[in-house]
């Protein structure tokens, strides 16, 4: 069920968009976390936005749609512009000019989708941030706090960004790859954000470190994995563990999401 492969020219042309966005790694912003990074802070806001209930696939457009913003923008996002005084209407313009600047690098149908989303990003961004607030509220954080908390604190074994940062560039450029595979974009990219919740508890050794655990390794990613899972409300646990299976082996998600881990990095 593997399905032909993308051409090489559709995979290059989306190389210098991936590559700016693996550098975002290095931005600040300040949507939840004033010390956080683009990819950090964004990570918690998505799964703050899924803990609501919100459909993976509008989450998926709305955070690929900000990324891809910021790809030229940098850490000039909704919340700043409308800070500055824009109004909704012109924030929207501002943001989907930068995402028209990558548009022919981008498959259909996502040019389309992506200026959409871009248009209720000043009121989405809004929203997001007062849910983390709640969500991080220091007297009674949930118990999925503690672990995206981790997550964003977890470094990479190769140094490049935190745990958070890699999974929520993954995701957006799993979105940005899944026309090209034929993947769901929903799929991917809940997979993607839930890929790496075994380093909020299990350090980062890489893959030849990995290795050592040899044959104790597939239990002790599970069993971490799986406590990240339960410290999600059953449903949702339930659409990650889906999503998960969905996009495991050699599937068009699978294939998808396997790309865009190798195109993250520096």
């Amino acid at each position: 069920m593997s399905g032909p492969a993308p051409s090489p020219e559709r995979l290059s042309a989306l190389r210098p968009l991936l590559a700016a966005l693996s550098e975002l790694k290095r931005t600040r912003v300040a949507l939840g976390d004033p010390t956080g990074t683009f990819p950090s802070d964004r990570f918690r806001g998505a799964w703050a936005m899924l803990l609501e209930g919100h459909d993976p696939t509008a989450v998926a457009l709305s955070e690929t749609a900000a990324a891809v913003a910021a790809a030229r923008l940098g850490a000039i996002d909704a919340r700043v512009l409308s800070d500055a005084g824009l109004d909704e209407p012109s924030v929207a313009d501002v943001l989907r000019r930068s995402i028209a600047h990558w548009a022919d690098a981008i498959p259909d149908p996502l040019p389309t989708a992506l200026a959409a989303a871009a248009g209720d990003l000043p009121l989405a961004d809004e929203a997001t941030a007062g849910r983390l607030e709640d969500l991080f509220d220091e007297e009674t954080p949930g118990p999925f706090a503690e672990t995206l908390d981790r997550l964003a604190d977890a470094p990479c074994f190769d140094g490049r960004g935190s745990q958070a940062d890699r999974s929520y560039l993954v995701a957006v450029s799993a979105v940005l790859l899944a026309p090209l595979y034929k993947a769901d974009m929903g799929t991917v990219f809940l997979t993607a954000l839930s890929q790496r919740l075994h380093h909020a508890y299990l350090p980062d050794a890489g893959p030849t470190g990995e290795a050592v655990l040899g044959e104790h390794r597939e239990a002790i990613l599970k069993t971490f994995t799986q406590r990240g899972l339960d410290a999600l409300p059953r449903p949702l646990a339930e659409e990650v563990t889906e999503a998960r299976d969905q996009a495991s082996g050699d599937t068009p998600d699978g294939r998808c999401l396997r790309a865009a881990e190798a195109s993250d990095g520096d």
